[in-house]
């Protein structure tokens, strides 16, 4: 879309209640786009119903001064587009912001409304349409467009993920001086964007020359290398509170950061679980208690008293908030997504390590939230294996990807992760099948993910248009190199003997954990023999690391438990990382050999894992890198 082109048509219904309200804050803390001049009050009674609330009536009345003022009646329309976007009325906003023909294309109110398309398009999810639409405004443009539009550039971005360029137009909206409602808003959208910075980026910026992002970019390292060193970190936030005095950051940014460090280095003499013990997830909570509690006593460094709470959703402010009171010093859980996007509306008041992510799109999702720095996540995340499944097929050397999921919401989530990792290393998706689990024809799956049916239909065509017999069989694709199928055990063994019958199994298949029912089945995973698939070392590896927690598991377990291996595995990690937070989050790149796999902590408070990977031979999975390629 170009720079002069409107946002596209709008549907009111997927405006983001959180986003409009941004837009209002910023609107009334920037002030209208223009005046006429010093003494022109025609406009007084809807700029009145603006600082009211009253955003529909201030538009009526600004289209009303349209009709009557036609010399300035684009200004009035803009107030009126402006008006209706703080109203959450984002059709008639458009249409009236459309409506406005200012007199000149760079004067001021030109500018603004090329704004105004912008938000109303941010607002619809469209990031890229905002930036195309907010290119550099004109040297006469009033100081109030330009901390607009570094305030809409910065949330664009922050969508996209580019965090780098979002803190970026933060720094450079607070060095505008903006009113004080919006420099609190972008001081904790700015720290939440550097927050979710590496070290790298945040040591590029401080060479940068730019003095207030190296001096934001500072603090923030400080708080990443020594945030598990408080009696390190105390003396070098007073020596940066010292050289930048006055800083926008002190004191709520800095004493956060002191309060965090003392929070989580402390004492660890009572910990709380929150899992949902009854209901659905209840056989799955259960594990992940028994795996903590398992690795807790075999080992000898630390045996806090343990509070086991029964949480969901629903109840999860409730819990957490019995939990302190009971003198809880730090909180695992909750584990339900639900549950922990609700942990993430409130302020936490003990470091809390959350078993799940938020659901994408849901509350403490936004993008310009600041991460709690109480809050810690770790998963079982099957995102993260599809990102690994790309990074491992683009390390063994193949470039072009054939894709088949199953048509719902995890396999729209893991094609997403896979293509989006996919792409970032440079491989090409050829071909991407959906496939209904409960009504699945996988051999029309195969033929179309091959293009198996095309040379059959071309020979049909030319028997019609020539009128003798043609012969042909189907000729499989050449130019893929590799498959990415994240499907269950049932699924899998149904897709790869059509695969070889098809004469398509010369291409290697990536799949999940999720291939991989946890128990040896030899007699029925012979089926799925070649596919590779990352898991835990306790799969994997079997006979590595710390056996003495994988046989007081498996001693417990009785057989058809035993897919519970991985949720188990997870619990005895929750502990690790618990017990060893201060280290973890004191040395950036620090890894923990874990049950569930390599940990790490990633930007953000989330915790990954990488890891090791596994082929099925003679129906069983075996370490890959022990095995020679075929």
């Amino acid at each position: 879309m170009g720079a002069r082109g409107g946002p596209r048509s709008i549907d009111v219904r997927s405006g983001r209640g959180v986003a409009l309200v941004i837009v209002a804050a910023c609107l009334a803390a920037c002030g209208p786009g223009s005046r006429p001049d010093a003494v022109d009050t025609t406009d007084a009674a809807a700029r009145e119903h603006m600082a009211a609330g009253e955003f529909t009536r201030a538009a009526e009345e600004y289209l009303r001064l349209a009709e009557l003022y036609p010399k300035s009646a684009a200004r009035h329309q803009l107030g009126a587009a402006e008006a209706y976007l703080a109203a959450r009325q984002l059709a008639d906003a458009l249409a009236t912001a459309q409506t406005a023909q200012p007199a000149r294309r760079q004067s001021p109110e030109a500018a603004r409304k090329q704004l105004l398309l912008a938000e109303i398009a941010l607002l619809q999810q469209h990031p890229e349409d905002a930036l195309t639409l907010s290119p550099p405004l004109p040297a006469a443009a009033p100081a109030n467009l330009r901390l607009r539009r570094h305030d809409l550039r910065a949330r664009a971005h922050a969508e996209l993920g580019d965090l780098k360029q979002a803190v970026v137009e933060w720094v450079a909206l607070l060095a505008a001086g903006p009113e004080p409602d919006l420099e609190q808003r972008a001081v904790r959208a700015l720290w939440a964007g550097l927050s979710g910075l590496d070290v790298m980026a945040l040591q590029e910026f401080i060479g940068s020359g730019n003095a207030d992002l190296a001096a934001w970019s500072e603090l923030a390292q400080l708080a990443r290398l020594l945030r598990g060193r408080s009696d390190e970190l105390e003396p070098a936030i007073d020596a940066w509170v010292a050289t930048h005095p006055g800083h926008a950051a002190v004191p709520r940014i800095t004493g956060e950061i002191l309060t965090s460090s003392r929070l989580i280095t402390g004492a660890r003499d009572h910990v709380a679980l929150l899992l949902p013990l009854t209901g659905q997830f209840a056989r799955a909570a259960a594990a992940v208690r028994d795996g903590f509690l398992m690795r807790m006593y075999l080992q000898t460094e630390l045996r806090p008293m343990i509070t086991v709470l029964d949480t969901n959703a629903g109840n999860v402010a409730d819990r957490y908030a019995e939990a302190v009171r009971a003198g809880a010093q730090f909180i695992v859980g909750p584990l339900e997504k639900e549950a922990v996007a609700r942990l993430a509306e409130f302020p936490l008041l003990v470091p809390t390590l959350a078993l799940n992510r938020s659901p994408a799109g849901g509350a403490g999702s936004q993008p310009d939230q600041t991460p709690d720095p109480m809050l810690f996540k770790f998963s079982l995340s099957p995102e993260d294996e599809a990102t690994e499944a790309a990074r491992r097929a683009f390390a063994d050397g193949h470039r072009n990807a054939l894709v088949v999921v199953p048509d719902n919401e995890l396999g729209d989530r893991l094609a997403a992760a896979f293509t989006a990792a996919w792409h970032q290393h440079g491989g090409a998706i050829l071909e991407q099948v959906k496939y209904r689990p409960e009504a699945a024809d996988f051999a029309a799956v195969t033929r179309e993910l091959f293009n198996l049916d095309s040379s059959q239909e071309r020979a049909a065509t030319l028997r019609q248009d020539i009128g003798v017999p043609v012969h042909a069989s189907a000729r499989k694709r050449r130019d893929a190199d590799m498959i990415f199928m994240p499907l269950p055990p049932a699924e899998a063994r149904q897709v790869m003997p059509h695969l070889r019958y098809f004469g398509a199994d010369h291409v290697p298949a990536y799949a999940t954990a999720a291939v991989y029912s946890g128990a040896p089945n030899p007699q029925l995973d012979h089926d799925i023999d070649s596919v590779r698939f990352p898991d835990i070392p306790w799969v994997v590896a079997p006979d590595s690391g710390a056996i003495d927690f994988r046989q007081a598991v498996d001693g417990a377990l009785f057989t058809a438990a035993a897919g519970l291996r991985r949720l188990y595995a997870f619990g005895a990690d929750a502990f690790q990382i618990m017990a060893r937070i201060n280290q973890l989050t004191g040395n950036p790149g620090a890894t923990l050999p874990g049950e569930s796999g390599e940990l790490y902590l990633a930007a953000g408070g989330e915790f990954h894992r990488r890891l090791n990977w596994a082929i099925f031979r003679g129906g069983v999975p075996v370490a890959l890198d022990s095995v020679p390629s075929p």
